[in-house]
């Protein structure tokens, strides 16, 4: 039984093969008959032989139904179809951008109209230059809630040591003296007698300069700040002005070389 079995394997097996050969000798026939009409100037003929070659699904070899289709849509072309035939070249470009026709077996005409689907195609797959965005200049910032604070606390965040140093000092020394005084005043408005009088009016003369000492620099404080962010803030827009006017205009360190890039 297994011999029987090799044996009809072997026998059929040639068959299979010549059905294959068979049917792709069927497609090249037809491809040929169907150039022939087309030459002949039999276009009806050539037209129902490719497009009954193209959709017989048992020829499989690419190359005889790209050809098969390149002789179709140049016989739409012929027939001026030339939408169809748009259609038609630029499918198969779509499969096979580097398809090339034949100057020997195709017409001028037909070259010219495929090339200009190529050429148009190939404008549509480029992609757009990639365009660097404008650089916008640096947001002005506004002043911060902490530059209100006193003691010098802005400054000494904007690392201007010396100046917050002072401030701080100074509002801290007359902070104190200004409660000192307040307190060795407190209640004394009823109990003190003529001969303390002009030493309370001294106290309060005192207290009152300091008082106003610490909210006076406490003033300044914010108001040297605020001049000094608006500075800084100005300071970098020039800057980046600078920067970039040469970025664009080409300016070198080395030399005077005035260039515009487009």
């Amino acid at each position: 039984m297994p011999r029987l079995l090799v044996l009809l394997l072997l026998l059929l097996h040639p068959a299979v093969g010549f059905c294959e050969e068979q049917e792709e000798d069927s497609g090249r026939a037809r491809l040929v008959w169907g150039i022939r009409y087309y030459r002949a100037g039999d276009h009806d003929k050539a037209r129902a032989t490719l497009i009954e070659l193209l959709t017989d699904e048992t020829v499989t070899d690419r190359e005889l139904r790209l050809t098969a289709r390149v002789y179709l849509a140049e016989v739409l072309f012929v027939e001026d179809r030339r939408e169809a035939a748009l259609a038609a070249f630029q499918a198969i470009l779509e499969d096979d951008p580097d398809y090339r026709l034949d100057p020997y077996e195709h017409p001028p005409d037909v070259i010219e109209f495929f090339d200009m689907v190529r050429a148009t195609l190939a404008m549509g797959r480029e992609e757009p230059p990639v365009v660097d965005p404008e650089p916008q200049p640096p947001e002005v910032l506004r002043f911060p809630v902490l530059g209100y604070a006193p003691l010098g606390v802005h400054h000494l965040q904007q690392r201007h040591w010396l100046r917050g140093s002072l401030l701080a000092s100074s509002q801290v020394a007359l902070a104190t003296g200004s409660l000192i005084t307040g307190i060795s005043l407190y209640g004394r408005h009823e109990t003190y007698d003529e001969s303390e009088h002009s030493d309370l009016q001294d106290r309060r003369q005192r207290n009152a300069a300091m008082t106003a000492g610490f909210y006076g620099l406490w003033a300044l404080g914010v108001v040297d700040g605020a001049l000094g962010w608006r500075r800084d803030q100005r300071r970098i827009q020039a800057q980046w002005q600078a920067q970039h006017a040469s970025s664009r205009l080409g300016l070198t360190p080395t030399g005077l070389r005035w260039e515009l890039y487009w």
